[in-house]
C-alpha cells in the first residue's frame, strides 16, 4: 500500500518573482525579517544610498538615521534622518543605536575599514548584506573578472575588487579603488573578532556570492543561562 506524501508548500521565498526586481524584493523581506527580531528602537543605516532600507525600517516602526557618502539618491522622506558622510568619518562618534544596518556597504571596503567598522558596530546587532569571496571564481558570475584570486592578509582570506574608473558611479566605494570581499569564514571571524558571540549565515542567499549574516552579542542574563545549561550535561575543565 503506497503512502501519499504531501506536497510541501512553497516557501514565501520562493514567490518573489511576483515582483518586477526579484532580488530586491528578497533584499527587502530578509531584512524586514531579520529587524524583526528585535523590539523598534533606534537604527542606524550605514552606506544607505537609495534609502529604501531605511524607509523600510521607518514602516516598521524605527527611529532611523541614513548615512552615505553621497547624497543624490536620498529619497525625500522626513522620517528619517539623511546624513552626508563618508562612514569612516560617521565612526568617529558614538553609535547611539540599538541595531546596525550595513546593506550593500560591506563589500565596497578595505579590510582594515571592515575591521574598524566591527568593532565600532558591537555590541550592538548588526545586521549585513554582503558578497562574499567565494572558493571558485565560477561562484562569481557577475563580477569575476574583477576579483583577484584568493588571497589572506592578517589571518583573514579573501578577494580584492577593483574599482578603478567607477568613482563616479552612485554605487561606488568612496576613496578607495580597491575593496576585500572576504569569505564566509574570514567575515564570521571578524565579527567574533570584535567581540560578536553568534554569527548567523541567512538563507536563501541573496545571489550565489551574496549573503545576509546577523551577528549578535549575548546580554549577562543569557551567557548565565547558557552557563546553568551546559554545566547541566557538560563538567567544567580543570581551572575554569
Amino acid at each position: 500500500m503506497s503512502v501519499a506524501v504531501p506536497t510541501a508548500r512553497p516557501t514565501w521565498f520562493d514567490g518573489t518573482g511576483r515582483w518586477k526586481d526579484p532580488v530586491g524584493a528578497l533584499r527587502i523581506a530578509l531584512f524586514a525579517d531579520l529587524l524583526g527580531r528585535f523590539p523598534a528602537g533606534r537604527l542606524v543605516d550605514l552606506g544607505a544610498g537609495h534609502g529604501i532600507f531605511a524607509r523600510v525600517a521607518a514602516d516598521l516602526g524605527w527611529e532611523v538615521t541614513a548615512v552615505d557618502a553621497r547624497d543624490e539618491r536620498f529619497p525625500d522622506d522626513p522620517r528619517v534622518q539623511w546624513v552626508q558622510s563618508d562612514i569612516r568619518a560617521f565612526l568617529d562618534q558614538e553609535l547611539d543605536v540599538d541595531v546596525v544596518a550595513c546593506l550593500g556597504l560591506w563589500y565596497h571596503l578595505t579590510l582594515d575599514d571592515q575591521l574598524t567598522l566591527a568593532r565600532c558596530c558591537a555590541p550592538r546587532p548588526l545586521i549585513v548584506d554582503t558578497h562574499v569571496g567565494m572558493p571558485s571564481r565560477e561562484d562569481h558570475p557577475a563580477h569575476r573578472d574583477q576579483l583577484s584570486d584568493i588571497r589572506e592578509k592578517d589571518g583573514y582570506a579573501g578577494r580584492l575588487y577593483h574599482e578603478r574608473g567607477m568613482r563616479t558611479r552612485a554605487t561606488a566605494a568612496w576613496g578607495n579603488e580597491y575593496s576585500f570581499w572576504p569569505t564566509t569564514t574570514s567575515l564570521e571571524r571578524q565579527l567574533t573578532r570584535a567581540g560578536y558571540d553568534v554569527v548567523e549565515q541567512v538563507s536563501p542567499a541573496v545571489a550565489p556570492d551574496r549573503r545576509f549574516f546577523l551577528a549578535r552579542t549575548l546580554g549577562d542574563d543569557d551567557r548565565g543561562r547558557l552557563d546553568a545549561t551546559v554545566s547541566r550535561y557538560v563538567s567544567r575543565a580543570p581551572g575554569a
